[in-house]
C-alpha cells in the first residue's frame, strides 16, 4: 500500500457521502500554481510543447493570501504547491505557504531543488507534509541533457540540506524524489536509487514521460518496473513505479466510467486565476470551472460544471482508480448488507 492509492478517498467519507447525495463536497486538496516562470527547459515539458498558457504569468502575494483564506473557509484539508513553472521562483510562493500551514492546511511541494537555500530549506522542512524533487536522472551529464541547466550539484547539496535540517528539528516531513522515464534517462534509475538511498530521503518515484513523442517502449518500462520490485526488496528507501492510466504501460485496460467525478475532490488554480479539474485540461487549456480571482472560489466551485467525456477527451489520467472506486459506489445496490 501506497500514498498514491485512490482508496484514501474515503479517508473524506463525510464529503463522499455529500457527493453520493447528489450535492457538492467541499474540495479534499487543491493544486496550486503560483508561476508559470520556470528556470528549467526540460524536455518532456507539457507547457513548453503545448505551447497553450503565458509563460510569464504570476500570482502576487495578495492573490494567494486572498485564495487560501477562501480555501479555509471550504475547510480544504491539502494544498500542493506545483506548477506550471517552479513555485520557488515566485517570491510570494513561502509566505502563502507558512500562511496556509499557520490556517491547519496541509502543505505539500513539488520542486526541482535548484533554489532551495539554506533559511528555506528550515522553512520547508517545518511547514510541509511533503517535498518531492524533480531529479530524472543518474549524473550530471543526464540531469543537464533532460533538464537543459545546469544545477545537478546544487540540487544535491539541496537535498542533503533537507535531510539535515529534518532531522535537526525532528521534523515528520516525507522528502521523495522524482524520476520520470524516457528515452533519454531511463538508464539512470539505478543509480537515482543510490543517490536518494545515500541522501536519506524516504521514496523515489518512477513514471513514464506522458508526451508520447519522449514515451519509452514497453521493454524499457518492464525492465524499470523489475528494477523497482528488486531494489524495493533491499533498501531503506521506498522504490515506488506510478504510472499514470493511458500511459503505454495499462496497455488494452478500459475506463469503466464515462464520467469525471473527481473534479468534486480537488482541482488545480493555475496563475490566470482559473479552477481546472486535473493538469490534462490546464496543458489542453480546455475546460476551466471557472476564474477564482475574478468570480471567487464559492461562487466557482459551488456552481462549476465539467462537460467532459473521459473516454473521448482524456488520453490519460492520474486519477483513474479515483474514478473506478466513485463509479463503483455510485452503482452500488443494498449497501446496508455487508
Amino acid at each position: 500500500m501506497t500514498n498514491w492509492n485512490g482508496i484514501k478517498l474515503f479517508r473524506h467519507s463525510d464529503r463522499i457521502k455529500t457527493f453520493l447525495e447528489g450535492g457538492i463536497p467541499d474540495p479534499v486538496s487543491i493544486e496550486l500554481h503560483p508561476t508559470n516562470r520556470c528556470n528549467y527547459d526540460c524536455i518532456w515539458c507539457e507547457p513548453r510543447i503545448l505551447n497553450k498558457f503565458d509563460k510569464t504569468l504570476e500570482m502576487n502575494e495578495e492573490d494567494l493570501s486572498k485564495i487560501i483564506r477562501e480555501l479555509k473557509e471550504f475547510n480544504l484539508k491539502a494544498l500542493l504547491y506545483s506548477g506550471g513553472g517552479e513555485p520557488l521562483l515566485n517570491p510570494a510562493t513561502l509566505p502563502s505557504m507558512k500562511l496556509a500551514n499557520s490556517l491547519g492546511i496541509s502543505v505539500g511541494l513539488f520542486t526541482n531543488g535548484a533554489l532551495i537555500d539554506d533559511a528555506t530549506a528550515k522553512d520547508l522542512v517545518q511547514i510541509c507534509t511533503f517535498i518531492r524533487i524533480t531529479f530524472d536522472a543518474g549524473n550530471r551529464e543526464m540531469h543537464s541533457q533532460v533538464h537543459r541547466c545546469n544545477s545537478y550539484d546544487r540540487v544535491i547539496d539541496n537535498c542533503k540540506t533537507l535531510v539535515k535540517y529534518k532531522k535537526e528539528f525532528g521534523s515528520k516531513v516525507t522528502l521523495g524524489g522524482g524520476y520520470v522515464i524516457s528515452p533519454e534517462s531511463y538508464m539512470g534509475a539505478k543509480d537515482a536509487i543510490d543517490l536518494f538511498d545515500e541522501f536519506g530521503f524516504d521514496y523515489i518515484q518512477f513514471r513514464p514521460a506522458r508526451y508520447e513523442k519522449l514515451a519509452v517502449g514497453d521493454y524499457i518500462l518492464q525492465e524499470v518496473r523489475e528494477l523497482v520490485e528488486s531494489e524495493s526488496k533491499n533498501r531503506r528507501i521506498s522504490v515506488l513505479f506510478v504510472p499514470h492510466f493511458g500511459t503505454n504501460y495499462y496497455g488494452a485496460e478500459k475506463r469503466s466510467y464515462n464520467k469525471c467525478y473527481i473534479y468534486n475532490f480537488q482541482g488545480i488554480i493555475i496563475p490566470d486565476g482559473n479552477l481546472y479539474t486535473c493538469y490534462g485540461c490546464v496543458h489542453k487549456n480546455c475546460y476551466p470551472l471557472g476564474n477564482v480571482k475574478k468570480e471567487g472560489f464559492k461562487n466557482v466551485w459551488m456552481n462549476k460544471k465539467l462537460d467532459l467525456d473521459p473516454i473521448k477527451d482524456c488520453t490519460e489520467c492520474r486519477f483513474h482508480h479515483h474514478n473506478e472506486l466513485l463509479e463503483q459506489l455510485k452503482r452500488i445496490g443494498h449497501e446496508d448488507f455487508l
